[in-house]
């Protein structure tokens, strides 16, 4: 069984969370998106195009858009598997930065078309703990909370390169 809760804004998912309950393949990026990932529990396998890349409990992923194939599917294995995902579509960036999306966001992207691994930042892990959290309460979750997360989010992946 898989559990996907997630928030919108300007009309796509943004922040979701999946929980996956048994063993399954799924897919998790948006065609259009660079994601954030960030795995809370279990492995995931992600794999198409015959490339394979293991994104591993503990660690955060930047995946361009385009890096991993459009016909990727994710392998789950373990019991239980959960992980927290940001899509930064072109739409997105442009409601959360509104008027004007910030010069050089995401520049880096375009000079280098790899996932990019997080095993032991800091910041991002206090980042990503207070994010899960309102999961557990999104009656809290406003329009507004949303753009802020997805700013806090880019502004501290752009601070890494």
């Amino acid at each position: 069984m898989t559990k996907r809760e997630y928030f919108e804004l300007a009309g796509h998912p943004v922040l979701e969370l999946v929980v996956f309950s048994q063993p399954q393949q799924v897919k998790l990026f948006l065609p259009d998106a660079c994601s954030f990932l960030a795995v809370l529990e279990g492995n995931f396998t992600l794999a198409g195009d015959g490339e394979t890349m293991t994104a591993k409990k503990g660690n955060c992923y930047f995946v361009p858009n385009g890096t991993i194939p459009e016909n990727e599917v994710v392998h789950t294995d373990a019991p239980l598997q959960k992980a927290m995902l940001f899509h930064f579509t072109p739409a997105v960036l442009r409601e959360a930065f509104h008027p004007v999306i910030p010069a050089g966001l995401f520049q880096h992207v375009g000079q280098n078309l790899r996932v990019e691994c997080y095993p032991n930042v800091p910041h991002l892990h206090q980042f990503v703990a207070g994010t899960t959290a309102y999961f557990d309460h999104p009656e809290w979750v406003t329009i507004d909370l949303v753009k802020l997360k997805v700013r806090e989010l880019a502004i501290l992946l752009n601070k890494l390169h």
